[in-house]
């Protein structure tokens, strides 16, 4: 049987250039008569990401077949930055922009379905003490000593790491064991879910905020429901239906596990808690919202960051939302 077409959902996976799943996307597309690619969030952190999407879409035609060419055509190097590129100015978005204006259809969110614009709120809370003086004991030695345990950095590539980690309230010492640090953090959750009376998901980023965050919760008597990697499929759906079933209140998330192909939990909460700041672009965020702000809801949803003020937990928020600003001006443009 002769296979003329290729659909690609989320071909926003192929958003970079050299990895693995955007090489096989090409060679399958470029001998297929027809190809269509899939996406709500086509960029992450900017126009960069648009080259491999549009390369495995229509073989180069609208960006053309060499991404370094790419680069230097619109964008200027920024060296430690990520992505280490940004454009040699304002025109050259609309430049890029029209190039792929013929490859592509937008609907609007008004188009599809009829969902309230959601309301994000910033619950900011105080370093504590002990957290404060470890932090930039951190920052100004690189290294900390926590009761009898010695924590050196190696590189400055950790630091921000191990920053976020104090931030949420613990840190992992060289052999990766969690020292917890005091954090007004789980106050603010606890008292964020007692004005809350719809179901909650809460994302996470570290395994030890997860142990602490279900710990605090066992405490105060709230019933709660787990998705994390290496699950058992039949362990994965059964905790997520005791939420969807509501026998719990909260289901703790990690991003990559839950923030894409998670379908249901529209019918059942508005409401998602960012308890650690996800440092993983526009893309991962937009996604997880995506869990309740989508077809079915029949309720404004609420997106509630927790975050230490005056750390690096403010700074990778405040990135993330210039991040989705950028995501949300390109979908409009391609919109008119």
């Amino acid at each position: 049987m002769l296979i003329e077409g290729f659909l690609i959902d989320e071909i926003h996976k192929c958003r970079h250039w050299s990895a693995i799943q955007t090489k096989i996307g090409f060679h399958i597309s470029r001998n297929m008569k027809y190809v269509l690619g899939l996406t709500g969030t086509p960029v992450a952190r900017s126009e960069i990401d648009l080259w491999a999407e549009y390369f495995v879409l229509d073989s180069g035609k609208s960006l053309g077949k060499n991404f370094w060419r790419f680069t230097r055509m619109h964008f200027n190097k920024v060296p430690f930055s990520s992505p280490p590129f940004e454009l040699k100015s304002k025109h050259e978005r609309i430049r890029i922009l029209q190039k792929v204006r013929n490859e592509t259809i937008r609907f609007s969110r008004s188009e599809c379905y009829q969902i309230k614009e959601p309301v994000f709120e910033a619950r900011k809370v105080n370093f504590t003490k002990q957290q404060k003086a470890a932090y930039y004991d951190l920052i100004e030695n690189w290294s900390l000593r926590l009761g009898e345990t010695q924590i050196t950095l190696k590189n400055a590539m950790t630091l921000g790491g191990k920053l976020r980690q104090i931030s949420t309230g613990f840190i992992y010492d060289q052999e990766h064991n969690p020292i917890d640090i005091k954090c007004n953090k789980y106050d603010e959750l606890i008292s964020c879910l007692e004005e809350i009376k719809d179901s909650v998901l809460i994302y996470y980023s570290f395994k030890r905020e997860r142990d602490l965050i279900a710990a605090r919760l066992k405490k105060e008597g709230i019933k709660f429901s787990t998705l994390q990697g290496r699950m058992k499929k039949v362990d994965y759906n059964n905790e997520k239906q005791k939420f969807l079933n509501k026998k719990t209140k909260v289901i703790l998330i990690h991003p990559e596990t839950g923030g894409e192909g998670l379908d249901g939990l529209q019918y059942v909460s508005s409401t998602a808690i960012f308890f650690s700041n996800i440092n993983s672009g526009a893309i991962i965020r937009q996604q997880c919202q995506g869990r309740v702000d989508r077809n079915g809801q029949k309720n404004p949803c609420l997106f509630i960051d927790i975050y230490v003020k005056d750390s690096i937990e403010q700074t990778i928020i405040n990135n993330g939302y210039d991040s989705m600003k950028v995501a949300q001006t390109i979908m409009a443009w391609m919109e008119k």
